[in-house]
């Protein structure tokens, strides 16, 4: 978890470079931490009928599916110009 953070949190505050958003780096990490409630009610509400291991399958594959809908909808930002006044 502690690797992940580490490479999570630059990431979300080199966006806020390109963002107008000023508190997009708290909010990234707020968003993480709002999530967990959501993914341990799901995995606990699976867990009667599909077992431990079902239970983390079913979630990891809704969270992984999550994360690549996001990744699709991000704009690339490859050859445009990141130099924006604000």
């Amino acid at each position: 978890m502690a690797g992940y953070w580490a490479v999570f949190a630059p990431i979300a505050r080199s966006s806020s470079a390109r963002t107008s958003v000023p508190r997009w780096p708290t909010t990234v990490p707020n968003f993480v931490r709002g999530a967990v409630p959501l993914i341990a009610g799901g995995f606990s509400l699976l867990l009667g009928p599909l077992g431990y291991v079902g239970s983390a399958w079913a979630v990891g594959g809704v969270c992984i599916v999550l994360a690549l809908v996001s990744l699709w909808g991000m704009a690339e930002t490859a050859g445009r110009d990141l130099d924006f006044v604000e």
